[in-house]
């Protein structure tokens, strides 16, 4: 089965091939077999079953049913291959007409193994291909219409992933905007602090409302300032002037993080309006894997199964990234949630140098250290660059990055993945060189 709705079956002298998607459906013969997929359960059990059999019998019974019988080891079978009606299924059968293995059994009235099962009679109109030159001539445009169906498949579950990223990001950039446009107050704000000072000794401790002359404004104004009763005048003004100094900078951040937010956004703009143009799968898989790197959720799935297993006796998958710096010096970065617990748990010494993007979602960093070996403060800066970048906050000015040797770094029972509780930690205000950024990102090496 090189796709979830294709089974061919490889005889002697011919290939068969059925289709039993949604769309055109039949069967052909093909001189050449298809691969793609790796085999599923059903692939499997047909072929602990029926490989090196005989074939008995092959008939065409009615328009959109095909029987193969086969014969080993003096062990009868029979291949039933239906594809009329809404659900096309494919079914062993043994001796006794008992299900042996079903392509599909996950539906209402599907057949499951163990039970008596005869096919449904057919409704389908139309005279079948019969002789071997029609099945033939049928084949190659089974497995033509097979493609395309694919490359839709394809198409529409990438752009569906598309449109879910972009409207995720619209979103994000309407919060973002909001959070701009509240650093407007800050001039007022910081307005009322000053009147409030200024009006110190007219203020009574206690008072929840405070009138006094803007004379700012023009022409000067009575107005009236909202007062916490629990606190006095100067603690308010105080507050204020914090509050606003609070708002002015997290305008500059949320403007920082906009405009990122709306180059991913185009990006991913653009990938759709390619993704319909493009009309072949490997096209379509590699803008599946741009979006990936984009951290579009659910953008290989149309081709996750087209991703082999790992042969056997082939080296197992890192889950870190490795980067060398110019002196030499390690810095191993976690590839996902799951792989930062691998890092961090199993490829690492107590005496190991652990950072991570302070509360944000991010990789685990690891330096690895002798067991006396303290960190020199230009690797540590390195190691917070490459945590800031492969974190959340990434394209943020100044990322906080929390960092503590490994041995005080521990998982807690439930926790879900990439969660680590941190004792001993410290914590570093990193201010983003790009330079930097830039040299250490060259500095990738396989791992």
């Amino acid at each position: 089965m090189p796709d979830v709705d294709l089974l061919v079956v490889t005889l002697d002298r011919a290939i068969l091939v059925f289709a039993l998607g949604d769309g055109p459906r039949g069967v052909g013969i093909v001189d050449k077999r298809p691969s793609g997929r790796p085999a599923g359960p059903f692939a499997r059990r047909l072929r602990q079953e029926i490989v090196g059999a005989t074939v008995e019998t092959i008939a065409i019974e009615s328009p959109g049913l095909m029987r193969l019988g086969v014969e080993r080891g003096g062990i009868a079978a029979t291949l039933i291959v239906c594809w009329f009606g809404r659900h096309p299924n494919a079914v062993l059968v043994g001796e006794t007409d008992r299900v042996v293995a079903a392509m599909t059994q996950d539906r209402r009235g599907d057949p499951r193994p163990g039970e008596s099962w005869t096919p449904p009679p057919s409704r389908v109109h139309h005279t079948p291909a019969t002789s071997v030159d029609e099945l033939m001539r049928a084949g190659p445009e089974l497995l033509a219409q097979q493609d395309r169906a694919q490359i839709e498949r394809a198409r529409r579950s990438l752009v569906r992933s598309l449109a879910r990223a972009a409207q995720r990001l619209e979103r994000r950039i309407v919060a973002l905007e909001s959070d701009t446009a509240r650093a407007l107050e800050a001039p007022s704000m910081r307005a009322h602090a000053s009147i409030i000072l200024t009006n110190l000794h007219a203020i009574e401790r206690g008072a929840q409302q405070a009138r006094a002359m803007d004379w700012a404004s023009d022409p000067p104004r009575e107005i009236v300032i909202e007062l916490d009763p629990a606190l006095d005048a100067r603690h308010q003004a105080e507050r204020m002037f914090h509050r606003a100094r609070r708002l002015e900078r997290g305008a500059l951040m949320a403007e920082t993080r906009r405009a990122a937010t709306d180059t991913d956004r185009r990006s991913i703009v653009g990938l759709r309006q390619r993704c319909e143009e493009t009309t072949t799968i490997a096209g379509l898989r590699a803008l599946a894997e741009e979006a990936a790197r984009l951290k579009v959720r659910g953008a290989l799935d149309a081709f996750a199964a087209d991703r082999p297993g790992r042969a056997k006796g082939a080296p197992a998958r890192v889950p870190y990234r490795r980067f060398v710096t110019e002196g030499d010096e390690v810095i191993l970065v976690g590839r996902g949630a799951a792989d930062n617990d691998e890092l961090t748990l199993r490829h690492s010494r107590p005496g190991d140098l652990w950072l991570h993007a302070r509360g944000v979602r991010g990789a685990h960093v690891l330096v690895p250290l002798g067991s006396s070996q303290s960190c020199p403060a230009g690797l540590l800066v390195d190691a917070a660059t490459l945590a800031a970048h492969f974190s959340d906050a990434r394209g943020e000015p100044i990322v906080e990055v929390q960092y503590a040797q490994r041995r005080h770094v521990r998982k807690p029972r439930g926790a879900g993945p990439g969660e680590v509780v941190v004792d001993r930690e410290k914590v570093l205000a990193l201010r983003l060189e790009p330079q930097r950024l830039s040299r250490l990102l060259a500095c990738e090496r396989p791992t």
